[in-house]
């Protein structure tokens, strides 16, 4: 292609003759999407350049979008700096003169008449806040905090878009934490929004089959929980980030059989104004030697009391819950005052025997049972196996 050809494209914002096959058939998904769905998500292995990818597609907007504004944002900004602006110094370093420039801030780059923007989640707060964009790009949204994903989302990101009604776009590997909100919020969402779109290692075109068999190796093998995770983009625990690695749903989660004689025990956990609340009822099946839940309850913060004994109720209830001559065993880990209050509802219960052990002996006493598969969860526990 000629140089004068290259200019007339980049001044029409036409930049998808920099894709490989791979990225060219991503970036056409994108431009069919009804132009409603607002979020989409690409779990895209390494080394397939969705860095790249992503890079060009904001370049595009601001080419396309005289005035407006487009952020691309990694987990850090150590990170976003390191990785994204040698891909975008390579990109334009055949654009013609004048049309991209880097400013002092070596965050920022002029691209024509609108602005491209580089933050991370870690700085997010005090970049974006009240600003306006016309579509974000994160980029390893998998590695962002935790604590600070959903706030940061709903409370930065989302509201620059309100007046534009531009789009997010993920590109990114699975999370390690299974508990992040990207997988059961954002993840969810898009998919329900026919969104969220997903390419292994072996939809790479710039590797051969043995290229790709000498990374899965590399990974650690098809089972290894990396090549899964990296390379599979499959969501995967990592075991050396769990309490409980020993839990398997395959080895204990199964419908239970009550047994006629049954010793029950109702566990309760108050949450309060922070954190939700959870009720549990479990048995020990003395003929296996197996401590057995059988159902539960999971209540929304600042939920009453009155309600959560109701609940409670209703799921001893529900199981035929028959106490030992009639005398209910339940432990409810709750306030003092709380305690006082429930007695005097007649709900009956105890306090758990904290301070007996440490948390360290009872992970590995649970830990240790596990291993030994004397506990059993009934399918109908689902936050419990969550």
């Amino acid at each position: 292609m000629s140089q004068n050809a290259k200019h007339e494209l980049w001044h029409r914002g036409v930049l998808t003759w920099k894709l490989h096959e791979g990225q060219r058939k991503v970036y056409n998904l994108i431009q069919n999407l009804d132009p409603k769905v607002r979020e989409v998500v690409l779990l895209i292995s390494r080394r397939w350049g969705k860095s790249y990818l992503g890079c060009v597609m904001a370049l595009e907007d601001c080419l396309r979008n005289p005035g407006g504004q487009v952020f691309i944002v990694g987990p850090t900004i150590k990170q976003t700096r390191r990785i994204l602006t040698p891909i975008i110094r390579k990109i334009t370093e055949d654009a013609p003169d004048g049309l991209i420039q880097q400013t002092i801030s070596d965050l920022t780059w002029r691209v024509g008449d609108s602005t491209l923007l580089l933050g991370a989640f870690d700085t997010a707060f005090e970049s974006f806040r009240g600003m306006e964009a016309s579509s974000i790009y994160f980029e390893e949204t998998g590695l962002s905090g935790i604590e600070d994903y959903d706030y940061v989302m709903k409370s930065v990101f989302r509201p620059t878009l309100m007046h534009t009604r531009g789009r997010m776009y993920h590109n990114t590997t699975p999370p390690k934490d299974l508990d992040h909100p990207f997988i059961f919020d954002t993840m969810v969402s898009a998919a329900a929004n026919k969104s969220l779109f997903i390419y292994t290692i072996e939809d790479n075109p710039l590797l051969s089959k043995e290229d790709i068999e000498s990374e899965i190796i590399a990974a650690g093998g098809r089972e290894s929980q990396h090549c899964k995770r990296e390379l599979f983009c499959q969501i995967e625990r990592d075991d050396q980030r769990l309490i409980l690695p020993e839990f398997d749903e395959n080895r204990h989660v199964k419908t239970l059989d009550t047994p006629p004689h049954t010793f029950f025990l109702t566990s309760i956990d108050f949450g309060g104004v922070k954190d939700n609340h959870a009720e549990l009822v479990c048995y020990y099946d003395f003929a296996r030697n197996k401590v057995c839940f059988t159902d539960e309850e999971w209540l929304e913060i600042n939920t009453g009391t009155n309600e959560i004994i109701q609940r409670a109720l209703s799921m001893e209830q529900r199981v035929g819950v028959k106490w030992v001559r009639g005398n209910p065993r339940r432990i409810v880990d709750a306030p003092g005052q709380t305690h006082v209050d429930l007695k005097r509802m007649g709900f009956i219960c105890d306090l758990p025997a904290k301070g007996k052990d440490s948390v360290e002996d009872g992970i590995q006493a649970m830990r240790v049972a596990l291993l030994r598969d004397q506990i059993e969860i009934d399918p109908r526990c689902t936050k419990l196996i969550e």
